[in-house]
C-alpha cells in the first residue's frame, strides 16, 4: 500500500479555502489589526490549524503574514503623518515621520511632553544616517557598524530634513 512521506501533507478543498480566504482577508484589508486566534474563531476552527493550512497551502508562516500586514499598516499611517506606536529594543514608544513637523507635534501633544525635550529618531539603516545628519563623522560609522541593530542613540549635526520639531531648538539630532 501507498504511504505519504510524513512531511507531505494533503488538504481538504475546505482546508484550502480557508486559507485562501485568511490570504484574501489579510491582503484586503489593513486597517484591521487581524491576529491568528480572531481568524481562527471566524472560521471555527483552531487557531494551529489554521496555521498549519496556511502553511500547507501557501508554504509559508501565518504568523509572518500577520506581522507583516502590521508593519504594512504602520507604515501607511506614517506615510499619512499619523502617530503609531511601535516596539523598540528597550520600550514601546510612539513614532512618526520625521520629515513631518506636524506629525512630529503629535507625538509632544499624546505624550504630554515638554517641546523642549528632544526626540530620538529611529532608522532603518547605517545610510539612514546621511538623511538625518549634516554630516556623519567616522566615529559615528564605527559606532554603528559595532553596536547596530541595537539601542545605541548616537548624536550629530542636524540635518536638513528633520522636523524641527523633533530636536526641540538643538542643532544636534539623536
Amino acid at each position: 500500500p501507498y504511504v505519504p512521506h510524513p512531511r507531505i501533507r494533503y488538504f481538504t478543498l475546505s482546508q484550502v479555502t480557508i486559507a485562501k480566504e485568511v490570504r484574501s482577508i489579510l491582503l484586503s484589508d489593513l486597517s484591521q489589526n487581524h491576529t491568528a486566534r480572531e481568524l481562527a474563531e471566524r472560521f471555527q476552527i483552531g487557531e494551529t490549524s489554521l496555521k498549519n493550512y496556511f502553511r500547507g497551502v501557501f508554504g509559508e508562516n501565518l504568523s509572518v503574514w500577520l506581522r507583516e500586514a502590521r508593519m504594512r499598516r504602520a507604515a501607511e499611517l506614517l506615510q499619512a503623518g499619523e502617530v503609531v506606536g511601535i516596539p523598540t529594543e528597550t520600550v514601546y514608544g510612539l513614532a512618526a515621520n520625521a520629515w513631518d513637523e506636524e506629525a512630529v507635534r503629535r507625538i509632544f501633544v499624546a505624550k504630554g511632553r515638554p517641546q523642549d525635550n528632544p526626540l530620538i529618531v529611529h532608522i532603518a539603516d547605517r545610510e539612514m544616517l546621511y538623511e538625518v545628519a549634516a554630516r556623519v563623522p567616522e566615529q559615528a560609522l564605527a559606532l554603528a557598524d559595532a553596536f547596530w541593530p541595537g539601542p545605541l542613540t548616537i548624536i550629530l549635526p542636524l540635518g536638513p530634513k528633520v522636523a524641527d520639531a523633533v530636536c526641540a531648538g538643538l542643532d544636534t539630532v539623536g
